[in-house]
């Protein structure tokens, strides 16, 4: 029996076959995208099952961890390219040098 992220792994790689198609569109996109995130939340689920001891405490506590480091990585990456794109535009305070 397929349990739900074997089957998302399966929608997605029916999705990812289909991209090669000329009627390809930004809503199959989207759709792909929305396996993805659904198929990562499922992952991390079973994994925080898997491992916590079964208490409320314990699988909060890993949940909040994991949306943490996700965030984190967010964040960073976000903050990266910001101080990327600085980097390149003068200051308003330089004038025209």
């Amino acid at each position: 029996m397929m349990n739900k992220l074997e089957k998302l792994k399966k929608k997605l790689a029916e999705v990812e076959s289909s991209r090669a198609d000329e009627d390809y569109s930004g809503q199959t996109n989207e759709y792909r995208l929305q396996i993805i995130i659904e198929a990562a939340s499922e992952a991390a689920d079973e994994l925080i099952m898997e491992g916590s001891d079964g208490s409320v405490e314990e699988t909060d506590f890993l949940t909040s961890a994991v949306a943490q480091k996700m965030n984190n990585r967010v964040h960073q990456s976000i903050v990266s390219r910001l101080l990327r794109k600085m980097s390149h535009v003068p200051h308003p305070s330089w004038g025209d040098k």
